[in-house]
Formats: C-alpha cells, sequence, structure tokens
C-alpha cells in the first residue's frame, strides 16, 4: 500500500512514512525506535460531499442559460463602448475569478470578509514549539514549509481553525497541495500539542487583523515545478475553496 502520510518522531525529530491502515495505530520509529503513536485521521483529504445528479443537472442548465443570455448583454454593451473601455474586466468574471491567485498576490475567501494568500515557501528542517515540553525543537528532515497569511477584512471577528493535520478531530478541513503533474504532496503532522514556530493560535480573528499559517507538506526534494494549494474557506467561516498557484522560483 502506497505510504501517502507523514508525521514527526517527538525523539528524533525524523519524518516517519506510513500508509492509512496504520493510521491510529503506535508503531516503532524508523530511525530511532521509539514507540510513536500515529494520527487516527484515516483521510487527510476527504472526499466532497456527492450532491444529487438530478438538481446538478438543473442547476447547470440554469447556469448555462443565465450565462448565455448573461454573456450576449455583456457583449452588446461593449460593441457601444470605446475601445479603450473594453479592455476593462467585467464585474462578473472578477467575482467568479476572485477565489484563485497567484502567489504572493492575494485570493477572496468566498462568504466571508477574509483575504488569504502565500508569502513564503521554504524547503528546510522547521522549527516545532511542543506546549506539552514547553520546548522548541528542529525537524531533521527537511519539509516544504507553506507560510499563509489570512486578513479579517470586514468589521466583525471571523472563526479561525488551521489547515494543518493535528487537528483531525475537529470539523475542520485540511490543506491539499499538488503539482503540475497532479502529483499530491502529503501533510506532516505533529501530535497535538505541537505547533510549527510564529503561527496563529486564537480561534477568531479580530477585524483588521492579520493571521499567520504555516503548513508543511512532505517533499521528496525541493520541488522544481509550481505547485497549487487549495484552502476551504470553512476554516475561516466562508464557503468553497481558496486555490492560490505557487510560481517554483518562490521556493527557496
Amino acid at each position: 500500500m502506497l505510504k501517502n502520510k507523514a508525521h514527526v518522531c517527538l525523539r528524533c525529530r525524523k519524518v516517519i512514512v506510513y500508509n492509512a491502515t496504520q493510521a491510529g495505530t503506535s508503531l516503532p520509529c524508523p530511525h530511532c525506535g521509539e514507540t510513536t503513536n500515529l494520527p487516527a485521521d484515516r483521510s487527510f483529504h476527504p472526499e466532497p460531499k456527492k450532491k444529487p445528479i438530478g438538481k446538478m443537472l438543473v442547476v447547470l442548465t440554469a447556469l448555462l442559460a443565465i450565462g448565455g443570455t448573461g454573456s450576449w448583454a455583456i457583449f452588446s454593451v461593449r460593441k457601444k463602448l470605446p475601445d479603450s473601455a473594453k479592455t476593462l474586466p467585467t464585474v462578473l468574471t472578477s467575482l467568479i475569478i476572485s477565489n484563485k491567485a497567484v502567489a504572493p498576490n492575494t485570493a477572496k475567501a468566498k462568504g466571508v470578509h477574509a483575504s488569504i494568500s502565500v508569502t513564503e515557501v521554504t524547503y528546510e528542517p522547521q522549527q516545532i514549539f511542543h506546549s506539552a515540553l514547553k520546548k522548541t525543537v528542529r525537524t531533521e528532515t527537511p519539509v516544504c514549509c507553506i507560510r499563509v497569511n489570512i486578513e479579517n477584512t470586514g468589521t466583525t471577528g471571523i472563526p479561525f481553525h488551521s489547515w494543518r493535520i493535528f487537528e483531525s478531530l475537529s470539523r475542520a478541513e485540511k490543506a491539499a497541495l499538488v503539482g503540475s503533474m497532479n502529483d499530491k504532496f502529503s501533510l506532516v503532522s505533529f501530535g497535538v500539542e505541537s505547533v510549527p514556530v510564529g503561527v496563529f493560535r486564537k480561534a477568531e480573528i479580530a477585524p483588521g487583523e492579520k493571521a499567520i499559517e504555516k503548513i508543511l507538506f512532505l517533499c521528496n526534494g525541493k520541488p522544481a515545478t509550481d505547485l497549487t494549494l487549495s484552502l476551504p474557506c470553512s476554516n475561516v467561516g466562508g464557503d468553497g475553496l481558496v486555490y492560490i498557484t505557487i510560481p517554483a522560483r518562490m521556493i527557496q
């Protein structure tokens, strides 16, 4: 079975790679022999809920009808505009693509006043704070660390749940990272009491406040191609997903 999950050993600080059937069990670390409890989350990348096909067809038909009418109306209006105005993006287009961005540009979360951006990507060992031990240690295995900035652009507080894997028992959904060939990268867990140094640890982001999230993925080496990070907006009180393309030149 494919070993597509990763966990940091608390003793030797090296990454243990394991498969779905081993999740939730205790196994000796292959590097140092220390008995390690592997996270119980058996679905790090949950499948989206399937919607009834009948309803989907009705919605799709309606969207096509609206889209066709809207496109003709926009085309008719644009024909009457001067050439300089025809290059301006339409409001409809900006609403459709606002949940996508190329780093370090900002994407907008749907259904909530929050902007999300990737500001830094590194491939190196990371500093992890162990709450139970009250000390910071450095992982021995280099991993891909994606720094995500979340800003509350509204006038009321918004909820925040980490996209990291350690919250396996919460309702929060997880981040996903894929390469240019649609190859998926595994999230790296540290245990419930451990977090990357410098991350936001409150349950709510106040109006105007910025939060920092660090998401770690297991890579065989420094990625040499563009990556795509997807983040569920439900973790900040929104809907759908945010997609952020990470150019290879941004990975340090």
